[in-house]
């Protein structure tokens, strides 16, 4: 009978292990918390609706070998993407409805969301569509995108978890950009 060393055995299980799939978290954590230096928007954000436009919601991609599929609830996910917004001072609000007050109300369509893997490094892409709305009327629609490569270190759940939310704070720092203008603007032009 052959003997396995206590090492090749060890090796094994991570082998094994690292082919498993993983299920990315319905929740996004941003790098960093919002500080208090952050000016706050001078009106609300009413996230209207939130599309999941990827061909496939249920997979992310492949890092190393390893399956990365999609959050269980594409909803909660989104919805925790979106309320990211947040951390740069924005007050978001998520209804079933706009209503048709001055407030900005927006649509949200997640067009990609996608990760890699080539050699040694990994890769991350996201790319989130909104659309800003004041009173019924468009006002603005733009893609904002976040790409993310970093060094693939062992394709572990939780390196490819923070790759995806570092992609997603990319996106979202231009996101915010545009809302906080975009409430400015409502500010200087109804005073």
């Amino acid at each position: 009978m052959m003997r396995i060393s206590t090492l090749a055995a060890v090796c094994l299980i991570f082998v094994v292990a690292g082919c498993t799939p993983m299920t990315a978290s319905s929740t996004y954590t941003p790098r960093v918390a919002m500080s208090k230096t952050v000016a706050h928007a001078s009106c609300t954000l009413r996230v209207v609706n939130i599309i999941d436009d990827r061909m496939d919601p249920t997979v992310l991609g492949n890092v190393g070998g390893r399956t990365v599929k999609g959050p269980p609830d594409t909803q909660a996910w989104l919805h925790s993407v979106i309320g990211g917004l947040r951390n740069s001072g924005i007050a978001v609000e998520f209804a079933d409805t706009d209503t048709t007050s001055a407030d900005l109300s927006a649509k949200a369509e997640l067009k990609t969301a996608w990760v890699s893997s080539a050699a040694t490094a990994k890769i991350a892409s996201v790319v989130l569509n909104l659309q800003y709305f004041r009173s019924g009327s468009l006002i603005k629609s733009a893609d904002y995108r976040g790409s993310i490569s970093t060094p693939n270190w062992g394709s572990g759940q939780q390196e490819i978890q923070s790759m995806i939310d570092r992609a997603f704070d990319q996106a979202l720092s231009q996101a915010a950009a545009d809302t906080l203008a975009v409430c400015s603007a409502a500010v200087t032009s109804s005073t």
